[in-house]
């Protein structure tokens, strides 16, 4: 097992959508040895092209990105079949934007800075409720065959 709780040989694919490069050098820095492999968008329409070809576990998205809108990145992400769960972060992460992500069906929201242990507490929480998710899925469509 490694640190994040996944086995030793299971490569995690994580999103970030983020055009500021000390986010992505921070959060390169906490997924370092762990079973998460992040690839980097700086827009949203990038993160859009990429969420079927990559199929993400999940997507960290910056809230106030020039190019466009998380909750259409959210929307997007919900009506795949692979759905992964959406982290929204900002310097501004309030109980307004909280309610909000969630509201719409996000996972969570991280605050900037980053603390370490509480985005590898949350992605790893959002990668077991993503896992969750699709075996309900595929055993409800099983039990229906």
């Amino acid at each position: 097992m490694s640190a994040d709780g996944t086995r030793a040989d299971e490569v995690l694919p994580l999103l970030l959508v983020t055009s500021d490069d000390q986010h992505e050098k921070s959060l390169r820095a906490i997924f370092d040895g762990t079973s998460h492999a992040t690839y980097r968008v700086l827009s949203y329409s990038e993160a859009l092209r990429l969420l079927d070809d990559l199929r993400p576990d999940v997507v960290l998205v910056e809230a106030d990105l020039p190019t466009g809108n998380w909750k259409r990145l959210l929307d997007r992400a919900l009506n795949l079949p692979h759905s992964p769960q959406l982290i929204v972060f900002s310097c501004f992460a309030d109980d307004r934007l909280w309610a909000e992500v969630l509201d719409l069906g996000g996972y969570d929201v991280l605050a900037t800075p980053f603390e370490t242990e509480e985005v590898l507490r949350t992605v790893s929480s959002a990668s077991d409720a993503r896992a969750r998710k699709l075996a309900a899925k595929s055993g409800k469509s099983t039990a229906a065959a």
